[in-house]
């Protein structure tokens, strides 16, 4: 009977279908994109751990003449020291050296090669996947996903770098990080077609594990007192705007979902308090012909509960939508790996929308199902 009643007159059905599943698509983005950002941030930082970046040091000098300051001057040197990475390494064990090189590409722009110890750097970068497999010998390279899409390359295609040819070994996965628009190579490789052996730009160190965040501080103060006429700083600008995105995702679920039950209350409520007088004559037959005032109800909040159930999935399924095309605007390193689909979402946007709907509709429909018998037939 309450769903042949919804065929009948489906009109203000439709409009509180429309707004409860406007509210759970919401509600239901919000919450997709910070499991999804909190899944992959924490696996990111478990894998780093406590990274910490070695650099040259940079020096800074006022100019001035007969007492005018003419404003300041930076150097840093393009190097470290030579001994640097000997030292890091007897500080702290899992360091990874890296030497930046501009070179030219295959169509002659300019393009960034990345030097690095694979050992080390596979060690570090737990988190990496990629098409392929990392380079193992000299001529082979790794390319960043932006740069393998920009020159239409994948795994197995021969590229000329520093007037050679090279093998792809591999291409990264997108990241949203610098990684996707590098060449990675061997160290060793890259200092000697640069003409720079033994040369290294900065090295990262990392103290991989749960408790990383607590020895980043401890791990800096190491490596600076070992390396004199060195920057030492941690690395983690990247990691903390993408928390605080994260938090100000989280802190805006609690608003909307009130906002979300208050809009779906009213629009319940409302559509079944005009119910409740457009239904006078029917529901008072019905009392006339024995149903008692349980059954009405229950046939009534039937109907609501059947519309509620329908806003949730069609919210749920918008909501997953609208997620999985903002994702990567907003955070693309999570983007890149896809959105992660919890059931319970879909469970708690199921059972939240049938409370709200129910509870709601409860009092317009327990008035509609008192209707006096008498007082409808006076109505025929």
């Amino acid at each position: 009977m309450a769903l042949a009643h919804l065929r009948r007159r489906p009109g203000k059905a439709l409009i509180v279908l429309a707004g409860l599943a406007v509210a759970a698509a919401i509600v239901v983005s919000l919450l997709d994109m910070a499991l999804t950002m909190g899944e992959e941030l924490s696996r990111e930082l478990e894998g780093r751990g406590a990274r910490v970046l070695i650099s040259p040091v940079k020096q800074d000098w006022t100019l001035s003449y007969s007492g005018l300051t003419l404003g300041s001057a930076s150097f840093q040197a393009q190097e470290l020291p030579v001994w640097a990475l000997d030292r890091a390494r007897e500080t702290h064990p899992e360091v990874a050296p890296k030497l930046l090189h501009v070179t030219t590409g295959p169509d002659g722009e300019a393009v960034l090669a990345v030097g690095v110890d694979w050992s080390e750097e596979r060690r570090l970068r737990t988190h990496w996947s990629l098409e392929g497999r990392y380079p193992e010998a000299a001529g082979e390279v790794l390319l960043g996903s932006e740069l393998a899409s920009q020159w239409d390359v994948r795994q197995g295609a021969t590229i000329r770098l520093f007037g050679r040819a090279y093998e792809v070994a591999g291409v990264l996965d997108e990241t949203g990080l610098e990684e996707d628009g590098v060449v990675l190579m061997s160290l060793t490789e890259l200092q000697d077609r640069a003409g720079r052996p033994g040369s290294v730009t900065f090295i990262e160190a990392s103290a991989p594990g749960p408790a990383a965040g607590k020895a980043q501080g401890e791990l800096k103060d190491r490596l600076a007192a070992a390396l004199p006429g060195t920057e030492v700083t941690l690395v983690r600008d990247v990691e903390e705007a993408r928390l605080g995105l994260l938090d100000r995702i989280r802190s805006l679920i609690p608003l909307t979902a009130v906002l979300a039950v208050a809009a779906g209350s009213f629009l319940v409520a409302a559509q079944q308090y005009a119910m409740a007088r457009e239904r006078t004559r029917e529901v008072g037959l019905l009392r006339a012909f024995g149903y008692r005032e349980g059954h009405i109800m229950a046939v009534l909040l039937t109907e609501v509960l059947a519309v509620a159930c329908a806003a949730a999935v069609l919210g749920w399924s918008a909501g997953t939508a609208l997620a999985g095309a903002l994702l990567p605007l907003l955070d693309p390193a999570s983007g890149a790996l896809g959105l992660r689909l919890d059931p319970t979402v879909f469970a708690a946007v199921l059972a939240g929308s049938a409370a709200v709907g129910l509870t709601a509709a409860y009092w317009p429909v327990r008035r509609a199902a008192r209707t006096d018998p008498a007082s409808a037939l006076r109505m025929l």
